[in-house]
């Protein structure tokens, strides 16, 4: 009987293969590819505008710009001086191309 049940123990430790150890070595092969796909993702997200662009985002600036002063300074505005309500400026996301 002793040498059946050493028998079983000697099976189910030869089934126990650390599952955990060869997943971790995985993913650690695959870290340094990892970080080379992000650092040329973020590098690629750059702001370089060609000068269309350029022109375009200063055109939508400045009519935000000149929306901010007549929300503030316009007598037909709700947020003139002469009202009870103080105007800040309206707050925008950069502009998307």
């Amino acid at each position: 009987m002793r040498k059946m049940l050493d028998g079983i123990k000697d099976k189910l430790h030869e089934q126990e293969k650390p599952v955990g150890i060869s997943w971790i070595t995985a993913v650690g092969d695959l870290v340094p590819a990892l970080a080379l796909i992000l650092v040329f993702l973020l590098s690629s997200c750059g702001k370089n505008f060609t000068p269309e662009e350029k022109i375009y985002i200063a055109k939508i600036e400045r009519e935000r710009a000149e929306k901010n002063d007549w929300m503030k300074n316009s007598p037909d505005s709700p947020f003139n001086h002469k009202g009870k309500i103080e105007f800040h400026d309206l707050k925008y996301f950069d502009v998307d191309l």
